[in-house]
């Protein structure tokens, strides 16, 4: 296979690849080898009849657009993975030589096409170390810590009375705090409160630093590719429509594009942020993740992974969440994190700083 890269802009490539015969011949067999079952020929068994005959039935046009098809699929993907092409949008594909399968008296041809595809523009990462990001504690009122307790007696006392998780009693009192593992209703709340504070540590603490994040982005002035612009753009313009039921306005269009730029820029920049510290979302993490999303919605945890953990758009969506999490926390980790007094902050998703909080409590 001899093939070719070429920089056509600062976020698009031209992949130039040529199949040779040799490689062709098992997409060849594989594509026949899935028609040739299905033709039905008086004199011959089923799944032996000659290519010759397949290709008078079938349509040699159909059986080469199945081989073409088939060999776009397998190099195409293996040649970006072993080029490592940060790949950000679908290709456009040309066929410069077509690969005819029904060759005969010997003949070889190969089979040439191009990719033209969008990558992620080429990154700088700016180094974080020692940057100070101020956060705004409030502290966790009691009135919140009444309404998370009344959500948890609404929602446990639903359950069927002969369910083994029933409990003995639907108020909060010291019964019902010991049936969910608790020394009393104080021990219940305490740890409640520990919750809530935990939450409110994490959303303010992701809230400053995905301004932090923007404004530094902001600052590389990145080449967004155009064609994954447009594309997530149509794709928010058909929702925001259908949610309102008419054309969407140049106002509400621009403001919708502009928020869009930042968001494409701060996704290629994590993105690099990753690859650069070898971070990944693990098949462990995506069924934790995805057992959570099923506890959330209140549906059967093993079900629900068994059916979306083949699905390539939830499981995409479900990694790209881990490894935004988990790029966050490593960069606030470099950071010094503090609040409106100047003490520095315990990350909340540092196990060790949540052990040392639980102990306090």
């Amino acid at each position: 296979m001899e093939n070719q890269i070429s920089e056509v802009d600062e976020t698009t490539v031209k992949v130039l690849l040529e199949i040779s015969h040799d490689e062709m011949k098992p997409i060849v067999d594989g594509v026949y080898s899935k028609i040739t079952p299905n033709v039905s020929v008086s004199g011959f068994r089923k799944g032996k009849v000659p290519r010759q005959i397949v290709n008078a039935k079938v349509g040699t046009d159909h059986i080469a657009e199945k081989v073409t098809n088939a060999a776009i699929s397998k190099f195409y993907p293996e040649y970006a993975s072993k080029n490592d092409l940060k790949i950000v949008s679908q290709a456009d594909i040309k066929v410069l030589e077509e690969y005819d399968p029904a060759a005969s008296n010997g003949a070889e041809n190969s089979f040439k096409f191009e990719a033209v595809v969008e990558v992620r523009p080429k990154i700088e990462l700016v180094p974080v170390d020692d940057h100070e990001l101020h956060i705004e504690v409030k502290d966790v009122e009691d009135k919140e810590i009444d309404e998370a307790l009344n959500r948890i007696v609404t929602a446990l006392g639903s359950v069927e009375p002969d369910s083994k998780d029933a409990l003995t009693s639907g108020q909060l009192d010291d019964d019902f705090a010991m049936n969910l593992g608790y020394d009393d209703v104080e021990d219940l709340k305490s740890n409640v409160r520990i919750q809530l504070e935990e939450k409110a540590g994490v959303d303010a603490i992701r809230s400053v630093f995905n301004e932090f994040l923007h404004e530094l982005v902001g600052k590389l002035n990145l080449k967004i590719p155009q064609k994954l612009l447009s594309s997530e753009l149509d794709s928010q313009i058909k929702q925001e429509e259908e949610k309102t039921g008419k054309p969407v306005e140049k106002q509400v269009r621009d403001k919708l594009q502009e928020k869009l730029e930042m968001d494409i820029a701060t996704r290629l920049y994590t993105d690099e942020y990753a690859d650069s510290n070898s971070i990944i979302a693990s098949n462990q993490e995506i069924v934790e993740d995805l057992g959570a999303l099923a506890q959330e919605f209140q549906v059967p945890a093993k079900q629900f992974i068994y059916e979306n953990f083949s699905n390539p758009n939830v499981v995409g969506i479900v990694k790209s969440e881990i490894v935004w999490r988990k790029v966050s926390e490593s960069m606030l980790k470099k950071m010094r994190v503090v609040d409106q007094n100047g003490n520095e902050l315990k990350l909340p998703f540092d196990k060790n700083a949540k052990n040392a909080k639980k102990e306090q409590k």
